[in-house]
């Protein structure tokens, strides 16, 4: 092992063999990987030769010291931050690790089911949805039907009738939050994606998608959506979440003008 002496060394210690290279540094052994371990200055600011890469070099030749002259007597390392000891400033540790804790799976959302797509005629074709609001004719049968007249996909779907002219149960003034729409009882998982398609015969015609959580029935809006007449639109939003309480009932609450008349398709209904 070679060791170069600093100006300082040179001048203090005996034993350092030259001066031609020096520079400030505390003592230093190059441990037989190449690690550095650290040893008081107080015999003297040797360091380790240079080689052209910045490395230390192990080879010897001029300007160098004796490993046996720069090396401090064992029990004198770690007074300036090494390890108390050994001259080679502590044994190195041994042992294996502990093993790496195993992650968490993740598990995917389940593939989207469609739920509800109305292909089948008459009242069974509603599959549990029910007409609601006050901007529609009177009677279930006249306010939402399964029709085959128009789809999204097969051959049948949910219409839904507004009427502009007519307002509630009175031929009067229209009420303060004139609407209409459907709804259905039932649970739908929180926190999943829904997707629905919709069309609507004019424009100017919104719809709030909701559902209603926990004993009291809370009202939750999932999305808002426009739709623009003769297209059918995808619609995405998201089922309240948990801590708002279990899905008990949800629809669509739909605005359109108070002096047009028209439809509106819902169909493939997916969650």
């Amino acid at each position: 092992m070679k060791y170069l002496c600093t100006e300082r060394a040179a001048l203090s210690h005996p034993l350092c063999r030259s001066t031609a290279h020096t520079r400030p540094a505390q003592l230093v052994a190059v441990a037989p990987l190449g690690g550095l371990l650290l040893f008081s200055a107080t015999l003297g600011a040797c360091v380790p030769d240079i080689d052209a890469l910045g490395r230390p070099s192990l080879s010897s030749g001029a300007g160098g010291c004796d490993t046996a002259a720069c090396e401090p007597s064992a029990g004198s390392g770690g007074q300036d931050g090494g390890t108390a000891g050994s001259v080679s400033g502590g044994s190195s540790g041994s042992g294996a690790g502990g093993a790496a804790g195993a992650g968490g799976s993740y598990e995917p959302p389940p593939e989207p089911e469609i739920r509800f797509d109305f292909e089948t005629a008459g009242l069974s074709g509603l599959q549990g949805w029910q007409a609601v609001g006050n901007q529609r004719p009177p009677g279930v049968q006249d306010a939402v039907e399964q029709t085959t007249e128009d789809a999204h996909s097969g051959t049948g779907s949910l219409r839904m009738v507004f009427d502009g002219d007519y307002a509630g149960s009175d031929a009067g003034a229209p009420p303060a939050d004139p609407y209409y729409g459907v709804y259905r009882q039932g649970a739908i998982p929180n926190d999943r994606e829904l997707t629905l398609w919709m069309k609507s015969t004019a424009d100017d015609v919104s719809v709030e998608l909701y559902a209603q959580t926990g004993t009291s029935f809370a009202w939750n809006v999932m999305g808002n959506a426009s739709l623009l007449s003769g297209q059918w639109q995808e619609i995405h939003v998201v089922s309240p979440p948990a801590e708002v309480g279990t899905v008990g009932q949800y629809g669509l609450k739909i605005y359109s003008p108070l002096d047009i008349d028209g439809y509106v398709y819902l169909d493939e209904v997916s969650w």
